[in-house]
């Protein structure tokens, strides 16, 4: 589900069949379908939450509200950070509350699985850091939403979602997502 504003979904399914994992964009009202897995990308830190966002997390409000709902699958955080974004969060000065080793975490999967030597432990390992760092003081906004509220509406339908982080990165005109290994990596820990 893309609630990023950008209509991003099929780009991240595209590179995610890329590393051997098939996905595909479905529609929040769908989220019944999602019978093993279910990837909600959001962006990270916007002002306002785009309309495709809160109307995501809307519905799976409700079907978290729903004690009849369908919905038995797992569920993925992808945290979207465009690269527009990124510059302006990594210009120093520019915001100073924001980590350049944070904007790294999209970057350092390689790091991640050597570190941990075990891809579950290694997903598991970068989800609680992306988990800390979207509900830190300094980034805890969706748009007027909490984070941390957000994430105890979604804990109903999925007592222990996992978080991932895809970053845009590179030249204008060779724009590539850094993350997508951790996606893949989350999504066969999750299937």
């Amino acid at each position: 589900m893309d609630g990023t504003g950008h209509d991003v979904g099929d780009v991240l399914c595209e590179a995610l069949a890329t590393r051997g994992v098939e996905a595909t964009t479905i529609d929040p009202f769908e989220i019944d379908a999602a019978t093993n897995v279910a990837v909600l990308l959001l962006p990270l830190r916007p002002t306002t939450l785009p309309t495709p966002g809160t109307t995501a997390l809307s519905v799976l409000g409700r079907v978290a509200a729903d004690p009849a709902a369908a919905f038995s699958g797992r569920l993925i955080l992808v945290w979207y950070l465009s690269r527009a974004a990124r510059a302006h969060l990594s210009v120093v000065g520019e915001a100073p509350m924001w980590n350049a080793a944070e904007l790294l975490l999209a970057t350092s999967w390689s790091r991640e699985l050597t570190r941990h030597n075990d891809e579950r432990a290694a997903v598991h390992c970068r989800s609680s850091r992306v988990s800390r760092m979207v509900q830190a003081p300094t980034h805890f906004r969706l748009g007027v939403n909490r984070v941390p509220d957000v994430l105890r509406t979604l804990r109903t339908l999925d007592p222990d979602p996992l978080h991932a982080l895809c970053v845009e990165v590179g030249p204008a005109d060779h724009v590539r997502w850094a993350g997508v290994e951790s996606v893949a990596a989350a999504i066969r820990a999750r299937a």
